[in-house]
């Protein structure tokens, strides 16, 4: 597989009246494996659920040349979803 740039365009996220994210512009080649690291808190895991598509951002774009069924994300913690079970 080819892959292309992962584009973030004016990316504004708010949440209760305080904005978390404003106009994110991040231009990266993709590689296969992108890490975003930084300090604990909310704008990470905000941006993060951004990209793939958790969350829809106020305004802005994302675009990125592979699809979602190829995204994985790798908590700290482990994250279970509520309802499900295994067979």
């Amino acid at each position: 597989m080819t892959y292309t740039d992962l584009v973030l365009s004016n990316i504004t996220y708010s949440y209760e009246q305080e904005n978390i994210l404003e106009n994110i512009k991040i231009k990266n080649p993709l590689s296969g494996i992108i890490q975003i690291k930084g300090e604990n808190g909310i704008v990470k895991p905000t941006l993060i659920n951004i990209i793939i598509g958790l969350l829809k951002p106020d305004h802005g774009e994302v675009n990125f040349g592979i699809i979602k069924d190829e995204i994985g994300y790798a908590t700290q913690e482990p994250l279970l979803l509520g309802g499900l079970t295994i067979n």
